[in-house]
Order: C-alpha cells, then sequence, then structure tokens
C-alpha cells in the first residue's frame, strides 16, 4: 500500500475514536515514556503540541515541567518561512500556528543541539522506526538537521497506527524508538 493510502486509511481509523479512549491511551503512553531511562535522565526535550485525534501531549508536556526538564515544541517562522523550535514556557501563551498547531505566541528561539531528546507524532509508524506523517514533511526537515545527529528521536503512537514496515522515501527520518500504549519498539 502506498503512502497516501495508508495515511487515509489510518487516519480515518483514528478519527473514529472516542476521545475517551485516545485520553486513556494517551495517559498510558506517558506514564510508559515517563518510566523510560532515556527520558528520565534527558534535561530538555524537543516535544509537540498534539492536534485532535494525535497522542496527547499535555500530560506529558506537565511530566517534564515538574521534573525540571526544559520543553521546546515547534513554531512557525515567518522571517525564514520555516519551522524551527521554540521554547515552551509553562505559563507562555498559545496561539493556533500555520496548520492549526498550538504554538508560542511570542517564541524564544532554540537550537537543536541543546536538546537529549525529540518526541515526535506521526499518522502511521513502523515497527521497523519507519514514519508517515502528514506529508508536509515539517518533521523530517528539523530530524534531519545536523544538530540532531545523536539525538534520540521518539515516536508516539496508538497502536493501531503500527504496521511492521512503512514505505520511505529517502528524506524520511526513522525514529530510534516508537512508545504506544502497548509497548516500546526499537532499541530502548
Amino acid at each position: 500500500m502506498d503512502k497516501a493510502m495508508l495515511r487515509k486509511e489510518v487516519l480515518s481509523e483514528r478519527a473514529q475514536l472516542s476521545h475517551e479512549l485516545r485520553q486513556q491511551w494517551s495517559d498510558q503512553i506517558v506514564t510508559r515514556i515517563s518510566g523510560f531511562e532515556g527520558f528520565e535522565a534527558a534535561t530538555s526535550v524537543g516535544l509537540y503540541v498534539a492536534l485532535p485525534g494525535e497522542v496527547d501531549t499535555a500530560g506529558l508536556i506537565s511530566a517534564c515541567f515538574s521534573m525540571g526538564k526544559r520543553v521546546a515544541v515547534p513554531c512557525f517562522d515567518p522571517e525564514n518561512r520555516c519551522y524551527r523550535f521554540s521554547w515552551l514556557e509553562e505559563s507562555g501563551a498559545l496561539e493556533a500556528g500555520r496548520f492549526g498547531c498550538l504554538e508560542p505566541a511570542a517564541p524564544l528561539w532554540v537550537d537543536l543541539t541543546v536538546f537529549d531528546m525529540v518526541i515526535v507524532p506521526g499518522v502511521v509508524f513502523g515497527r521497523d522506526g519507519g514514519r508517515i506523517g502528514f506529508g508536509q514533511g515539517v518533521y523530517d526537515r528539523l530530524l534531519a538537521e545536523p544538530a540532531c545527529d545523536g539525538k534520540r528521536r521518539v515516536g508516539l503512537a496508538f497502536e493501531f497506527q503500527m504496521r511492521d514496515c512503512v514505505p520511505c522515501d529517502g528524506h524520511d527520518v526513522p525514529m530510534d524508538l516508537v512508545i504506544s500504549e502497548a509497548r516500546v519498539y526499537g532499541a530502548a
């Protein structure tokens, strides 16, 4: 199955997921990643603010702040016409950005070299680390930057989003780990 068909199939399934079940599974994923040694040791994390239907990261963001971690999220930089990471302040205002994602209203740009880990969403993940997003390439461009070399790349997904493998192109950046409510895929 090609990327477009697979994306459409999984997005359709995701749209039928009840809010209650999505939140239950998201909480299980947050618990699973919060106990992960690599996460516990991280002092700064690149993360995302979830869109409707994605693994909800509100609990993970709260956990990061309570553990004393710095958090940065993708934010559109109109001057450079690309996405970059901005520090997320615990009490900072958020506004809807370019694709409807909530992002800091007053961005504080941060260099990727400071992250210990980058946690990303996806539509479909392969058990081998392959990732299919929405097709805009936002995370692939961010993760392909030389500053991301050596950083742990972690995808968050519901178990039904997992496949044995997914079709990937040369520009698709694989995940080191994918964490679902059921298990951790990849080298922990």
